[in-house]
């Protein structure tokens, strides 16, 4: 939909809404509250660049994102693994919200 910027955002951000609703809800209302902040950036701002990307590049941006995205998201599960091993190991309770 080339020109159509506006309404490529709102339908970005309605669609992200809905998956980051259904991928937090297992995990409790703080990451449905995150994941739904989250989606809503992510949405605008994916609108935005697939509309500034030039055809032959939107693959690659594409692709790149993936991995990325999947990168970044095991280093995070792996950190907070190990901190959670570590608090595990201590014996110690902290406060939920820490």
């Amino acid at each position: 939909m080339p020109g159509k910027m506006a309404v490529l955002t709102v339908l970005a951000i309605a669609i992200c809404a809905v998956a980051g609703f259904i991928i937090g809800r297992p995990f409790g209302l703080t990451a449905v509250m995150e994941s739904l902040s989250t989606t809503l950036m992510g949405a605008m701002m994916g609108a935005m660049l697939g509309v500034m990307l030039p055809l032959d590049s939107q693959t690659f941006m594409l692709v790149s994102m993936d991995l990325i995205y999947l990168g970044s998201i095991f280093f995070v599960t792996f950190y907070i693994k190990r901190e959670d091993v570590k608090e595990t190991k201590s014996g110690r309770d902290l406060l939920p919200s820490f």
